[in-house]
């Protein structure tokens, strides 16, 4: 998937030169990432929403504000049992992806499962690695204060 500073998303099969799925954003994203079995993709809009569509049929399925400014990295947990996002505004977000897929209002986010604010500015990147259960791991942020914060995540 790529995307354009038209807030269009082009989205190919591996292997394939043209794109098989274009579709008009509701916003500039800054931040992809699909979920490990391709059914969703997750966006985070400049605005600091965060977007997830269901890729079989392009409906989006959730629409919250995540974050207070930008947001900068989105990841699936690779069991997909969680949804982190990192923004601009230094905090990393932790969301049972259940409970945002099962929340009825898009307007208001679902509260975090965790939430971690130890960045003195933007997070830029964000890694989880399951170490047990469900969403039991190990979450490692990086900013631009030049930090890699590491965060244990238990139930």
């Amino acid at each position: 998937a790529s995307l354009s500073k038209n807030a269009i998303l082009q989205v190919w099969k591996r292997g394939s030169k043209t794109g098989t799925y274009r579709a008009s954003l509701p916003e500039r994203l800054g931040a992809l990432d699909f979920s490990s079995d391709g059914l969703l993709l997750c966006g985070g809009g400049v605005s600091g929403a965060v977007f997830v569509w269901q890729m079989s049929s392009g409906a989006l399925l959730q629409n919250f504000p995540g974050h207070h400014k930008a947001v900068s990295a989105v990841s699936f947990a690779s069991n997909d049992s969680l949804l982190i996002t990192a923004g601009e505004d230094a905090v990393v977000n932790v969301y049972l992806l259940k409970d945002l897929l099962d929340h009825p209002d898009c307007d208001q986010a679902p509260a975090p499962f965790r939430v971690f604010s130890g960045h003195a500015m933007a997070v830029t990147s964000i890694a989880f690695r399951s170490c047990g259960p469900a969403i039991e791991g190990v979450l490692a942020s990086g900013g631009l204060d030049k930090t890699v914060r590491v965060h244990r995540l238990n139930r």
